[in-house]
């Protein structure tokens, strides 16, 4: 989770800058929930080392398919050769 902000010391630049008090404080506590839904760089690495492993385990999944396909195509082509072969 992102860290949050120094709420009073954000208000206190808001005012000092010229807005209304009632409308710093609405802009405060829409940057803090909007920050509460952010990721952090820690986020991002956590997430991307766990889809490491994912495509990991999908690719040796698929090189097993492919092997297993092409075993089963040349075996195919075999039984079809002999097939016709015959008559």
């Amino acid at each position: 989770m992102a860290s949050r902000i120094d709420t009073l010391a954000t208000h206190r630049t808001f005012t000092e800058a010229g807005v209304e008090p009632a409308h710093a404080e609405v802009i405060v506590e829409a940057i803090n929930r909007a920050d509460d839904r952010l990721a952090t760089k820690d986020d991002l690495a956590i997430v991307r080392s766990e889809l490491g492993g994912e495509i990991r385990a999908l690719n040796s999944q698929l090189t097993a398919m492919k092997w297993f396909l092409g075993i089963n195509m040349a075996m195919t082509t075999g039984l079809v050769v002999r097939l016709f072969s015959v008559f």
